[in-house]
């Protein structure tokens, strides 16, 4: 197919189709749905040989449980262990609390005995070797051992961007200068956005399973109508930049490939790697929050029914949790007096080490920090980043990734220095939660979490990752559940764009 084929195959598209970009869509395109397929192996350990056992796995919905493997059947193995002849294949979302139930039934002597363990399938995943185990009773020796894996291996993908140059100022947003591409192999792959007034199209990545002959035809197309260029790639000469030059309407201008052959690595990947999530915690304590003697306060607690500060700690960090092997999470505490001092940062638990165990331990600490600081200001958030980066700097474990929760009820007052160390943030193994507490004016948390424009500091460097994900707590406040699904989605995807962007393979990551 030459040119002019390409030229009437874009001329027998609907104008429409053209004209109103919100329709034009990749036909390979990247699945939003960042869950992915696993299989759990099941087996026991240290059986007693004499004895049968059966074992039955329970997703718990609710109050409900729901077979994972009604009609699999247990054998015993060579190394006499008992295990499910079959794998059990299960959805797994790193921002959801999957409950999972372990029902063995033991027959010994005629005697059946029954022992249920309760798991949750963030803590199989988040394990060392994404395998669980644990005595099936504290009065048994056999082991229940819980592996999870990849349903399915990754595959090569080609990941390219593009850029046009000429040597004439042209406004691609004008219209009749506005320009996208076609990647072909026997078929259409993949339709480009618009050029940005940049002169630069967004990454994109496809299968190398869709090229036929390892062969890639770019098409480039202005005005929807006609074709302004072409050339061939072949995927053995990936890897490097390439320039192509092209004929626009007597202009000439060069096309910059830049183009990569690599395995389409997933989340679950850097986890069987040996990644670990760190989380850490800064609460606010500023005067906006109103004393906590008052019923009216943000941090009033009211018996046994947690306040908002509380129930998005257990929501997000109770999930998160599962993935950080020693449980210690460093917590701080802004914006308070202690002993009549201005405290921009403070350790919540009073100590030299910031660390704290358990979740339940941090609100242990929350509690007391609130009888024991005066409610002062002002808000700022750059110390607690300018922490954590320091943090991650100093840190032993190299593979480590952290997650810094921020609670705060309102607006920030160092708002400039904030995006300066974002920015910083933006370079290393960081994300930034944004809980807003209350119903203030949340419009610079917004801005900071740049879904739309990057972030730039003070210098002029655009943030390289979007890191910060902002959400209001009332906006879930029924259902708090949603509040870490919302605010936990995005971080599998900030979590392997840093590791791919610093070019480090899960296959080859080391302590």
């Amino acid at each position: 197919m030459g040119v002019s084929d390409y030229s009437d195959f874009a001329n027998q598209k609907s104008q429409k189709f053209f004209t109103d970009l919100s329709n034009i869509q990749t036909i390979n395109s990247n699945n939003n749905d960042l869950s992915e397929k696993i299989k759990l192996k099941v087996l026991l350990s240290q059986i007693n040989t004499k004895s049968k056992y059966n074992i039955k796995l329970y997703n718990i919905i609710g109050n409900q449980k729901y077979p994972l493997n009604e009609h699999s059947q247990c054998s015993i193995s060579e190394k006499l262990t008992v295990k499910l002849d079959s794998p059990i294949i299960i959805r797994y979302y790193f921002e959801k609390e999957q409950p999972l139930l372990i029902e063995i039934l033991k027959t010994e002597n005629g005697k059946i005995s029954k022992y249920e363990i309760k798991t949750m399938l963030g803590c199989i995943m988040g394990a060392r070797y994404n395998t669980f185990q644990k005595n099936i009773s504290p009065y048994e020796k056999e082991i229940v051992i819980i592996q999870g894996e990849k349903l399915k291996l990754s595959e090569d993908i080609i990941k390219m961007q593009f850029y046009v140059k000429s040597n004439k100022n042209i406004d691609y947003r004008d219209g009749k200068n506005k320009m996208y591409y076609e990647i072909y192999s026997n078929n259409i792959l993949y339709r480009s956005e618009w050029l940005s007034d940049k002169g630069k199209f967004k990454p994109v990545t496809i299968p190398l399973s869709l090229f036929e002959n390892n062969r890639i035809k770019i098409l480039f197309i202005k005005n929807t109508k006609k074709v302004k260029g072409e050339f061939n790639l072949n995927i053995y000469e990936l890897g490097k930049e390439k320039i192509f030059d092209v004929i626009i309407n007597g202009t000439p201008f060069q096309i910059i490939s830049k183009c990569k052959l690599t395995k389409n690595y997933t989340f679950v990947d850097y986890l069987k790697a040996g990644i670990q999530i760190g989380l850490s915690v800064a609460i606010d304590f500023t005067k906006s929050n109103r004393n906590p003697n008052n019923a009216s306060s943000l941090h009033f607690i009211h018996g046994n029914l947690p306040n908002q500060y509380e129930r998005a700690i257990y929501a997000c960090g109770t999930i998160v949790a599962y993935y950080d092997y020693d449980q210690l999470f460093p917590c701080f505490g802004f914006g308070a007096k202690i002993n009549n001092k201005a405290f921009q940062l403070f350790n919540l638990n009073f100590q030299q080490d910031p660390n704290i165990a358990y979740i339940e331990g941090i609100i242990k600490e929350y509690h007391n920090a609130i009888n024991n600081v005066q409610f002062w200001g002002p808000t700022y958030f750059a110390p607690i980043i300018r922490e954590m980066i320091k943090l991650i700097k100093n840190q032993k474990h190299k593979l480590k990734y952290h997650i810094l929760m921020i609670l705060t009820d309102g607006m920030i007052d160092d708002l400039d220095q904030t995006v300066d160390e974002l920015v910083k943030g933006s370079f290393l193994p960081l994300s930034v939660i944004i809980i807003g507490i209350g119903n203030a004016d949340f419009s610079n948390m917004v801005y900071l979490d740049a879904d739309k424009n990057p972030l730039v500091d003070s210098k002029g460097v655009r943030a390289v990752r979007d890191i910060v994900q902002f959400v209001p707590f009332l906006k879930y406040e029924s259902h708090p559940e949603n509040l870490a699904m919302e605010v936990l989605y995005e971080i599998p995807r900030q979590i392997v764009d840093y590791y791919e962007q610093n070019n480090m393979d899960p296959m080859n990551l080391k302590y």
